[in-house]
C-alpha cells in the first residue's frame, strides 16, 4: 500500500522543482537562440556593405588609372564611409 501523503516522488515539492528546472532551461535556450540571431546581419545590411565595398574599390581603380585626383578619391571614400 502506498499510503496517504505526497506519494513516491515527494509530492508538490519535487513537481515544483522539476517545473522550475524546465522553466530555467527554456529561458537559457531562448536567450541563446536570441543572442545568435542578433549577431547575424540582415540581408539589407549585407547588400549595403557589398555595394559600398564595390564602390570604394571602383574609386580606387579610377584613382590608380589617373581618372580622379587624390582629393576626389578621399571625398568619395568619406562619403561612402558616412553612408555605409
Amino acid at each position: 500500500m502506498m499510503g496517504i501523503g505526497y506519494g513516491m516522488m515527494g509530492g508538490g515539492g519535487f513537481s515544483l522543482l522539476i517545473f522550475l528546472v524546465v522553466i530555467v532551461a527554456a529561458f537559457f535556450l531562448f536567450n541563446s537562440y536570441n543572442r545568435n540571431n542578433h549577431q547575424r546581419k540582415n540581408p539589407q545590411e549585407i547588400n549595403n556593405y557589398k555595394s559600398t565595398n564595390q564602390a570604394a574599390e571602383m574609386a580606387r581603380e579610377r584613382y590608380a588609372k589617373g581618372e580622379i585626383s587624390k582629393a576626389e578619391l578621399n571625398e568619395i571614400l568619406d562619403t561612402l564611409n558616412r553612408r555605409g
